[in-house]
Parts: C-alpha cells; sequence; structure tokens
C-alpha cells in the first residue's frame, strides 16, 4: 500500500547532510585542537603572583 501512494522517485534533500556535515566538522576540528593540547601543555605556573624565588629579588637599599 505505501507504494502505491509515492508517485515518484524520492526527492533529494541536501540542507540534512549539510547541517552533519557542518556539525561533523566541527568535531573534527574540535578534537584536532584537543590533540595539540595534549601535546603542547602549559609551562608551570605558580599559584601565587606575589611569591618569587630570591635570586629574582633586586636589592633596591631601602
Amino acid at each position: 500500500m505505501a507504494a502505491e501512494r509515492e508517485s515518484g522517485p524520492r526527492r533529494f534533500e541536501p540542507w540534512p547532510w549539510l547541517v552533519a556535515g557542518f556539525l561533523a566538522s566541527m568535531i573534527g576540528v574540535s578534537l584536532t585542537f584537543l590533540a595539540i593540547a595534549i601535546q603542547n601543555p602549559d609551562p608551570v605556573v605558580s599559584d601565587s603572583t606575589w611569591e618569587r624565588p630570591e635570586s629574582d629579588l633586586v636589592e633596591t637599599g631601602r
């Protein structure tokens, strides 16, 4: 019965493929950025900006 209702070939809709392609490319770009971030970690950052090693201190004579 369902075959009798369709009078012609199924119509091709491009927009779902465009949306799926856009989402797939965003996932690919995100995974690429994640891989780059994992391979290049940030240098060690001190928790306190007020504490410096004594070798960095300069005597001002005050």
